[in-house]
């Protein structure tokens, strides 16, 4: 895995790790969500509220005592004639990195539709130890290329509490509106230089 990937997935697993936390934190209840980058709309299912982290919105929801979920969107520029499932590849290439007490795998793989175009739904089960108890988490990745750009939309929640909050993930996605903005390189961002390529370019 070369140093870029290395960044992006450090980036990303920023959010998934701290959004378990973020209930403690002050938060907005809204419905209707305009990211104030103007990169895109989403329209939130009841119980759901939003968290700003590190400048980026991290949605999330508790229903009853111990059932939470997260969500959030991102993207990057991607070269012309880079396919979905390339950019898949490349992406879960990072999720693909087991450890002693901690293992994640795919169970489902799919076509799908996301604000009116052909995209990718994958989900994954991510196991991990908290003290002598294992965890499991499932992850909702969709993603889609609209425009010069890849955008993701990801959702967590506990293994348990999925069929709780299933429903609300598939209300934000049908909803998913793209912005008039793109999303910047999460890669590249603050690099310059006329050979900078944007992300991801993996190896042939």
């Amino acid at each position: 895995m070369n140093i870029k990937i290395l960044a992006f997935f450090s980036f990303l697993f920023l959010f998934i790790f701290s959004s378990g936390i973020l209930y403690c934190q002050e938060n907005t209840k809204v419905q209707v969500f305009d990211d104030p980058k103007h990169r895109y709309k989403i329209t939130l299912p009841d119980g759901w509220e939003v968290y700003t982290e590190n400048g980026e919105s991290i949605f999330t929801s508790v229903k009853g005592e111990n059932n939470f979920a997260s969500c959030y969107v991102y993207g990057f520029p991607v070269e012309s004639g880079m396919t979905i499932d390339e950019i898949a590849s490349w992406v879960l290439e990072g999720f693909n990195q087991e450890s002693e007490g901690h293992s994640i795998k795919n169970t489902a793989r799919k076509g799908t539709t996301v604000a009116g175009v052909d995209g990718l739904f994958i989900r994954m089960e991510e196991k991990y130890k908290e003290g002598e108890q294992e965890k499991v988490l499932v992850l909702d990745e969709y993603f889609f290329i609209k425009g010069n750009q890849c955008i993701i939309l990801h959702f967590d929640t506990t293994k348990e509490a999925y069929n709780n909050f299933k429903g609300d993930f598939d209300k934000i996605v049908s909803s998913f509106s793209p912005g008039e903005k793109s999303f910047d390189d999460i890669i590249t961002s603050g690099k310059t230089g006329s050979g900078t390529k944007p992300s991801p370019s993996p190896k042939k």
